[in-house]
C-alpha cells in the first residue's frame, strides 16, 4: 500500500486504472476497425472524397470514444461517492 493512502482509496485507484486500461485498448480496437474500414473502402473505389478528408478525425474518434466515456463514468461516479460522504 502507498504510504498515506487508505484502503479504500487503493481500491478506487485500482479500478479507475483498470477502467482506463480497458478502455484504452477498446480504443486500439475501435481505431483499427475503423482503419481496416477505411483501407477497405479505399481499394474497392467505395471511399467518398468527403470520407477522405475526414479520415483522421473519424480514426481519432474511435480511438478516443471509449477512453473519454471511461473519465466521464469515473467523474461521475466520484462525484456521487464524494456527495455521500
Amino acid at each position: 500500500m502507498a504510504a498515506g493512502t487508505k484502503g479504500a482509496d487503493i481500491s478506487e485507484l485500482t479500478r479507475m486504472m483498470n477502467e482506463k486500461v480497458t478502455a484504452a485498448s477498446q480504443g486500439f480496437a475501435d481505431a483499427q476497425m475503423e482503419l481496416l474500414r477505411l483501407t477497405t473502402a479505399a481499394v474497392t473505389g467505395k471511399l467518398q472524397f468527403s470520407e477522405m478528408t475526414g479520415a483522421g478525425t473519424s480514426l481519432a474518434d474511435a480511438a478516443l470514444s471509449p477512453s473519454l466515456l471511461a473519465v466521464k463514468s469515473n467523474s461521475r461516479r466520484l462525484s456521487r461517492k464524494h456527495r455521500k460522504a
